[in-house]
């Protein structure tokens, strides 16, 4: 191995092989970081909070991938003075995209066969997987991670991957760059400059993402971005280029030449002589000793020598080395093995550091000593803080975006450079076998576990509800990602599908998976851009919907002309546009299929949209600025009446009207005060007034008892909802605004208030709040009757 030149040290310098090795710990990192996020994924699919913030398992991913990938660059840089680009890419692609495709290919069965009503979105969604895009997709869509829906995405989940996967094209490209510049092999002093560079871009993401985050706006865009992510990886990547983990020993892997190269390059002789000549060994297992002789003592290099392990010890041998000359000494060491080696493994490697100073390289070399206690608890630190983020911290919390994220990622350094030191007793504890077991497949369980989070949902999909729906996701999960991990990851990565001494069964199995994902894969997508087609025409507006059959009107009972009843129900079907918030659109989405018996209906309603004029705030920290979600709701009303020239106008709104509000000018109303009460009355006539230039009969529809509940991908709690005095009062202003000549009130069942199987039951209303077909035929049997006996 040549000698480094580049340092003014004159004396022998200790160089390790450009090489770097196995740590087991970092597999226990893993396995935590997914396991943090499939509990806390567990919840959010749920309407639980299991674990709030375990979404920060992502960014411990996102530091474990910038710091390996980091390393191995760095490594091939000191090794061969360049990068391969070409290899590390195909690397990444053997290693990600076979167990990708396969989840994809499900997912898109998924949406064929049993959740048509996605088909529409996975279109779009899988397109974006393919490219590594999700994540800006998401943005486009303007998509909230924090949602609206009764289920998410099903492939929502990938946008952290996408980021990761920008990172990969990036970074290596910037490190080719800096070699391409004058960083050349074993120039570490050119490494300062490039922990600066990536401190500076650390420094700068975390800044993206305090600017571009607003309190009372959705913070997607900054939970998304790659630019306002990208902290965490880039963290990773500095923690590498400081502790540079390749130059600790030669590797935990291996020599990274052959022994005879080594001894060859080094220009020794290395002569083999029992434990018994050099003097005794060490307790609990027996040595071997060498005697170096040194030939030239202007050059500093690596002597790999090799060592026999002793019978039944699992630990590390020993080695001792008699350094000749004037700097006579006997150094007794521990021999590094490769990681991979079995207990009956005959050899093992040891890098010796020649030293005039015997007793500093014995301190150096054998044990733990203090520098491991320091690691350890370095690593304790770390995972105590990331646990107390897990339990206390929200994925909505401003902290969160205001340099979270940064501390977050530096917690998980910690644990990182913890996990994976040589001396650290904290990486041997997360290297027990369960932790690695679930390491070593935690990219096939990320893939799987949302997916089937969202469709076990509880009391929906499947009967089962809270720890018995866990274990059955848990184990759901954890099959497909094994046999993930055996039929496809494994003989792919490994190559082992294409030995000739590969089992017969495990090949064609994998084969036969393979020609399901391009074959099936290819039937799939023309059949799902079909069933997307059909889908998109009959909900245009993208909203939740149930997911069987249309639910169907029961009898409509219309009250025929008496003395108390002066004018008789209109010619059917009428005409009807539906105006107001989402609740409107989730209705027409889910009418009943045999509405157009008697209503002609069209949606004109504005999701997200409430006709207050500044930020509604709830009690659990929630708020929603309705200027920026619904900047010109007047006109468009006023326009769209006019477009449609409906017989009637149903005004279906007070999903957002319960709520105290900030105006524009900053003053609080309380809701209920004759403030506020004052404001809304003036808003609500305003948009009566649009409407009625139509000329159209302007419904508004009382609102019914909601029960809100927390659900995946739902936009939040606001369980303000839930106060029937609230909904009580909105009715009454209602009836203050109408005059009984152009503007009614409809009043929606009564059930919903008195009866807790029809209010609070989630196949009538996904949310509490929101309709689903059973739900809408329900609300609509009392609607039709009232719409029909209006006026002309």
């Amino acid at each position: 191995m040549s000698a480094d030149r580049d340092g003014d040290d004159p004396a022998w310098r200790f160089r390790p092989a450009p090489s770097f090795g196995y740590a087991p710990g970092l597999d226990g990192v893993r396995a935590l970081a997914v396991l943090a996020v499939f509990i806390y994924h567990m919840g959010t699919a749920s309407g639980v909070d299991y674990l709030p913030g375990g979404f920060l398992g992502v960014d411990m991913f996102f530091v474990l991938s910038g710091y390996l990938i980091t390393s191995l660059l760095l490594v091939e840089i000191a090794g061969r003075g360049r990068v391969s680009i070409k290899a590390f890419y195909l690397r990444r692609a053997r290693r990600l995209l076979p167990a990708l495709f396969a989840m994809m290919l499900a997912v898109g069965a998924v949406g064929v066969f049993w959740l048509p009503q996605q088909a529409s979105r996975l279109r779009g969604d899988l397109l974006a997987s393919l490219g590594y895009v999700t994540n800006w997709w998401l943005v486009s869509q303007g998509d909230s991670y924090f949602g609206t829906g009764n289920r998410p995405d099903l492939l929502t989940h990938l946008w952290s991957l996408a980021v990761e996967e920008q990172f990969y094209l990036v970074w290596p490209l910037l490190l080719a760059l800096i070699v391409a510049t004058g960083l050349r092999r074993h120039s570490t002093r050119r490494y300062p400059w490039l922990a600066v560079l990536t401190t500076l871009m650390i420094v700068a993401s975390t800044l993206a993402a305090i600017l571009l985050y607003h309190p009372d706006g959705d913070p997607s865009r900054v939970y998304y971005g790659t630019d306002t992510r990208a902290a965490a990886p880039l963290i990773g990547a500095l923690l590498a280029v400081i502790l540079r983990p390749w130059s600790r020993h030669p590797t935990a892997g291996g020599p990274t030449a052959p022994v005879a190269d080594q001894r060859r390059r080094a220009g020794r002789h290395v002569r083999r002589r029992s434990a018994s000549t050099a003097g005794g060994g060490a307790p609990g297992g027996s040595m071997a000793a060498a005697t170096v002789n040194r030939q030239s003592a202007s050059s500093a290099e690596t002597v790999v020598i090799p060592a026999a392990r002793a019978a039944g010890d699992d630990a590390a041998a020993t080695l001792a080395v008699h350094l000749p000359g004037d700097s006579a000494a006997t150094v007794v060491m521990p021999v590094i093995r490769p990681a991979t080696e079995s207990p009956a493994s005959p050899r093992g490697t040891a890098a010796v550091r020649l030293d005039a100073n015997p007793e500093e390289t014995h301190r150096s070399i054998t044990g733990p000593g203090r520098a491991g206690l320091w690691w350890d608890l370095l690593g304790l630190s770390g995972l105590a803080g990331l646990g107390a983020i897990a339990y206390g911290l929200s994925d909505r919390d401003p902290l969160l975006y205001r340099g979270g994220f940064l501390a977050i990622a530096l917690l998980a350094a910690a644990v990182v450079a913890s996990a994976g030191h040589p001396t650290s007793r904290f990486g041997k504890v997360l290297a027990v076998p369960p932790l690695r077991w679930l390491g070593e497949r935690s990219y096939a369980v990320y893939l799987w576990h949302w997916p089937v989070s969202v469709l076990t949902q509880p009391g929906i999909d499947v009967p089962l509800t809270g720890w018995a729906n866990a274990a059955l996701r848990i184990a759901i999960a954890l099959t497909l990602a094994e046999l993930s991990h055996w039929l496809i990851e494994r003989p792919i990565r490994t190559g082992s599908l294409f030995r000739r001494r590969a089992r017969p069964s495990l090949r064609l199995a994998t084969a036969a998976l393979l020609s399901l994902l391009f074959v099936g894969g290819a039937a799939l997508g023309w059949q799902l851009n079909t069933v997307a087609a059909i889908e998109q025409a009959r909900n245009p507006d993208g909203v939740p919907i149930g997911n069987g059959p249309p639910a169907t009107l029961g009898p409509v009972i219309v009250a025929s002309p008496s003395a108390g009843i002066a004018r008789p129900p209109r010619a059917t079907p009428v005409s009807v546009a539906i105006f107001g918030d989402s609740q409107g659109s989730a209705l027409f989405a889910n009418r009943p299929k045999n509405i157009g018996k008697y209503l002609t209906l069209k949606n004109e309603a504005i999701n997200a949209c409430g006709i207050m004029r500044g930020k509604v705030v709830s009690r659990t920290g929630e708020k929603l600025n309705l200027i920026d979600a619904c900047p010109n709701w007047l006109p468009t009303w006023r326009s769209r009446a006019a477009s449609v020239k409906a017989d009637i106008a149903l005004v279906i709104i007070g999903a957002w009207d319960v709520f105290d509000l900030i105006t524009p000018h900053g003053t609080k109303l309380i809701f209920g005060t004759p403030q506020w009460d004052a404001q809304w009355v003036a808003q609500l006539r305003s948009g009566v007034a649009a409407i009625r230039q139509s000329g159209s009969q302007v419904a508004l529809a009382e609102l019914p008892c909601y029960s809100p509940v927390k659900i995946p991908g739902g936009a939040g709690f606001w369980p303000e909802r839930g106060d029937d005095s609230r909904t009580r009062h909105i009715n009454e202003l209602m009836r203050q605004v109408a005059d009984g000549v152009h503007v009614f009130t409809v009043q929606p069942a009564a059930a919903f208030c008195t009866d807790p199987k029809v209010g609070a039951d989630r196949k009538n209303r996904y949310d509490g709040v929101h309709f689903l077909g059973p739900g809408a035929a329900i609300y609509l049997n009392a609607l039709i009757p009232q719409l029909l006996t209006l006026p002309s």
